[in-house]
């Protein structure tokens, strides 16, 4: 899910502990420019500033984050944000399969049980100002609904809507992870990060999640040229 659309892609679930101790870890791995296929960058340094830099969007994007790695159980992730000490701003990126010239950055959004359930099934809201994204997850089949506000009626309006079955394959390399079939054809696969009632999704379809080491980045300047021709 990315500007307000659904990305039918895949997500990864894993259930971390409420006793989950989080540590800051070392971010040398990571340091430098970072590139996916759609020309989506993640610069780090060694002072800890992130950048993010999207010139092909639209509007085109670039902007300054501090940013901290960190280890929630098994994983890994990159904390960030124009503070750190303000938690009620700060975002986590998956971090994974960090290589010399490769890695996997999976952005994630935050969803909060809507209604009583137990482990991942139930009813899960995210909300970001007019837009609301719900998943209901049933034994066998599963929902993903997208509203906005219209300001016209005062009422919800349907954006997108999807539904379908999901089955859960127990492959080793690809443990927890529900491969979903949508009605209209779209495939997915997601695997949520479960805390207490939140539900952390992140982002992984390759085209999107797989950055290579960049020769080059943008500059701020690069930046300003593409908003003049926007």
């Amino acid at each position: 899910m990315r500007d307000g659309i659904l990305l039918l892609t895949i997500f990864i679930l894993v259930c971390i502990p409420i006793s989950a101790e989080i540590e800051k870890v070392d971010n040398s791995k990571i340091i430098g420019s970072w590139i996916n296929n759609h020309n989506f960058y993640y610069t780090f340094d060694e002072k800890g500033v992130m950048k993010v830099i999207n010139l092909d969007s639209n509007p085109v994007y670039y902007n300054t984050y501090r940013y901290e790695v960190i280890s929630m159980g098994l994983k890994e992730f990159i904390r960030y944000g124009k503070d750190l000490s303000d938690s009620t701003s700060v975002e986590l990126i998956l971090m994974s399969d960090v290589l010399d010239s490769t890695a996997v950055f999976a952005y994630g959004k935050t969803f909060v049980r809507a209604e009583t359930g137990k482990g991942l099934l139930g009813s899960w809201k995210y909300v970001d100002d007019l837009t609301i994204i719900s998943w209901d997850i049933d034994k066998e089949t599963i929902e993903y609904r997208q509203t906005e506000l219209d300001f016209t009626t005062g009422e919800l309006k349907p954006i997108e809507e999807h539904f379908g079955t999901y089955i859960r394959k127990n492959r080793k390399e690809n443990a927890g992870r529900f491969y979903i079939d949508f009605q209209d054809g779209k495939k997915t696969v997601i695997l949520p990060i479960l805390y207490k009632d939140i539900m952390y999704i992140f982002d992984v379809n390759p085209s999107w999640s797989t950055f290579n080491l960049a020769e080059k980045t943008p500059t701020y300047k690069d930046y300003k040229q593409a908003l003049n021709l926007k």
